[in-house]
Parts: structure tokens; sequence; C-alpha cells
């Protein structure tokens, strides 16, 4: 009886030991329960984290067979379940402006409904679309008329930004023509706009006249609305783009030169948890690198990832899924939906990449 009674003490003390250590895990990496339960379900030969694909779901678009029309399909992230909606985006969709949100939960883009170009949002779990923006406003030979932004999403995925300004929409030859700028009663239409999705809230952020970026797409300031705290690209004179570290008082830090760009440089895409950066080099690859002052060796380019679009438009076509997983989108996505186009999986740890619509 004693030696049982022991054992059982020992038992107890030690499951008490788990709960302990767990708890302070937790408390230390501000971790939830399922988080936790990820940490401890780990590879231990890969380090790859574990994540049930069967479980998790993206929208795309397909084409309709007999029109412009574009279908809105689901599947899961390991190949099941891929499905119709039913739901259909009359013809009228700029493809490239269709941006899934880092979480996944929904998707943005721009569409134009009897010649009205706004923003809308799909729903993937409700399987709704919603008119965010009311920012149309026509061009009359005189007058530019309105101009949208492709969206641009915070890296939590509850807030999409985008951008109002004008554009002649009347061009001689490729080169827009002359007009004025749009009348006073439009300017309230114009400017920085941020969406709360969750909360069903929008708000103008910043007057149009404001805004200095030329990009096509916009985005606040603020660590939410950062691709990535740590490195920036910084073009030199021979059109390379050269990586720096930044470091707290300290000079930044050249760890990486493209090839030749003749484009801008592509935005740096910060994992969940800030250990990864990702970008798409000049041949239009993935290239993943470890964060910090000693990781500098760390760079990988995964050759199964070609084609990935240039980013002219600086909206990301690829999402961190975890810190090991990305989810991209071919360049062809922009122009046909019907095609391999993706999305993709790759594994970041085996360089690994899979078609999620064929599973191969």
């Amino acid at each position: 009886m004693r030696k049982e009674g022991f054992a059982i003490i020992s038992l107890v003390l030690l499951v008490a030991l788990f709960l302990v250590v767990g708890t302070y895990i937790l408390y230390q990496k501000n971790l939830s329960l399922s988080d936790f339960t990820n940490l401890i379900t780990t590879n231990k030969e890969t380090k790859t984290q574990k994540l049930d694909l069967g479980t998790i779901q993206i929208a795309y678009l397909k084409s309709a067979p007999d029109s412009q029309d574009q279908e809105i399909w689901t599947v899961n992230l390991d190949g099941t379940n891929n499905e119709n909606t039913g739901t259909v985006i009359k013809e009228g969709i700029i493809l490239g402006s269709f941006n899934m949100s880092p979480n996944l939960d929904n998707a943005c883009y721009i569409a134009s409904e009897n010649g009205e170009e706004e923003v809308y949002l799909y729903d993937v779990r409700s399987n709704q679309i919603e008119k965010i923006s009311d920012s149309f406003f026509e061009a009359t030979p005189t007058h530019d008329g309105s101009d949208l932004s492709f969206c641009f999403w915070s890296r939590d995925g509850k807030y999409f930004a985008y951008r109002v300004s004008h554009d002649p929409h009347e061009y001689i030859r490729g080169v827009p023509v002359s007009k004025l700028p749009p009348p006073e009663e439009y300017k309230d239409k114009m400017g920085g706009f941020i969406y709360d999705v969750y909360n069903n809230k929008i708000e103008k952020h910043i007057e149009e006249d404001k805004i200095t970026s030329f990009s096509s797409t916009w985005r606040p300031s603020g660590d939410n609305w950062k691709l990535n705290p740590l490195n920036y690209f910084l073009k030199n004179e021979h059109e390379q783009a050269y990586i720096f570290y930044r470091e707290l008082r300290k000079a930044s830090e050249n760890i990486y030169t493209t090839d030749s760009y003749s484009l801008s440089a592509h935005p740096l895409i910060a994992s969940p948890n800030n250990n990864k950066i990702a970008f798409v080099d000049s041949d239009k690859r993935l290239v993943v690198f470890e964060v910090g002052p000693e990781k500098h060796d760390s760079f990988k380019k995964y050759e199964d990832t070609a084609e990935i679009n240039p980013y002219y438009t600086f909206v990301p076509r690829f999402i961190w899924l975890s810190e090991d997983y990305i989810i991209f989108w071919k360049e062809k996505a922009w122009t046909k939906t019907n095609s391999n186009n993706g999305p993709y999986i790759l594994n970041t740890i085996t360089g690994e990449v899979n078609d999620i619509i064929t599973n191969k």
C-alpha cells in the first residue's frame, strides 16, 4: 500500500509540474491553449508545425464556362470539399483585386456593376457579398472621375484599407487626356479609407491630397499595416534592391541584394510571429529568410514557386498560413481563373509545393 500511495503521489506531482510549466509557457509567449497544443505536438525532426489542413478553407475564383462571370469556389487546404458556392460575380471584376485576408475569413475585391466601380467584401463562412465603398463619380469630358486602388489588408485580417483618387478615364495612344480635377462636391468621396470588417464600420483616414505615395495601392502607417517591421528594401543606382536589417540604435546593415528589377521592389512580408520574412525575387520565386542579425545566411529560394505575380500593384500574392507554411498564387491568376494558377501551399522547411485544387 505504501508503494502504491507513493506512486499515486508521484503521478499527481508530475501532472501538476506539467500544468505549471505549461501555464508558464502560455504566459511567457502569450499563447492560447490551442497554440500550446500545437507547440507540444510539433514534429521533432523537421520542426514543422502540424496543421489540420482539412479544417481550413479558402475561397478562389473560377471562370464561368460560357461568360465573363466569375464563380466563387471554396476548398479545404488539403484539397477536400472543393465546391462551387453558387455565388457569382458578374463581369466587371478586376481579377487581380480578389485579395484574401490573412486570416482567410474574407476576400475584398473591386468590381464594376452598371459601370460603377466599387469595393466589395466576400465572407467565406456566410457566402455573402457586401458592397463596402460608396465612391463612384463619373468622368465627364472636362473633369476626372473616381479611381479605386486595390484593397490592402491589415496583418490581423480585421481591417482593410483602400484609396479613392481620380482619373480621366480617357486615353489617346496610352496617354491620359488632361482634364480638371473632380468638382468640390466629390472631395468627401476621395482619400484613404479603413474598413473595420467585424464591426462593419468605415472611416476616412486621410484626405487624398495628403497621400504622398504614387502607388496604386495605399495603406496606413502603424505596425498592424507594416508587412514587416525589421527589414526593408532600398534600390541602388543599378536598379538592384538591397534588403536591410534595422537594429535599434544601430546603423542598418545590408543582408541581401537582388537581381535587377524593372519595377519597384517587392514587399517583404513577415510570418505571424515575425520570425521569418518572405518576398518574391526578380525571377518571380519565393525567398524566405529568418529574422535577426545572426540569420543572414538563412536565405532559401524555392524553385517550384515560379511565376508568382511581380507585384506591380503592391498587393501580396501570398499569405503566411503559419511560421512554416505559405499559400501563394501564380501570375496567371490575374488574367485566367481556370488554369493552374493555384492556390498552392509551400512547406518552407521541406520545400514541398502542393496545388490545393488538384492536390498534387
